[in-house]
């Protein structure tokens, strides 16, 4: 089946996937990579377009740090929610100066649920690739 035709199934795909990050169309597009290698960009390029990033900070953090991580190309936006009185808020420092192995997001919105202590930032050292235009808090 040509490369194209197959893009366009993937893409069918996606209009039907609800918000939810469990759904189980997401869980059939996360299939579709594991279906043959010549699914896994187009199906990582859905899957991995925006990140949402909440008490899974930490994870996430040790997922871009790894030499094995290979969606880094796929991220486009990223919506971070902090929460300052969060014990394990201090994650969300250790991951900024990461960020920057993103290179092609576009898009970066910042929320803190509560106001920032004094002296502190959503995300302390982060520095963003050159291709992200668009922040927002």
């Amino acid at each position: 089946m040509p490369q194209e035709i197959v893009d366009i199934v993937i893409d069918c795909l996606v209009d039907s996937i609800p918000a939810s990050p469990f759904s189980s169309d997401t869980r059939t597009l996360a299939t579709c990579a594991l279906v043959c290698r010549s699914w896994v960009p187009r199906s990582r390029y859905h899957l991995f377009y925006h990140v949402t990033l909440d008490k899974s900070v930490a994870a996430f953090g040790q997922l871009i740090r790894s030499d094995k991580c290979t969606f880094l190309p796929y991220v486009r936006d990223i919506s971070a929610f902090r929460t300052f009185m969060d014990p394990d808020d201090d994650h969300f420092d250790k991951i900024g100066k990461d960020l920057r192995r993103l290179t092609n997001v576009t898009t970066l919105m910042l929320d803190g649920t509560t106001p920032a202590p004094p002296g502190r930032t959503l995300c302390a050292g982060s520095k963003m690739s050159p291709s992200c235009r668009c922040i927002s808090t």
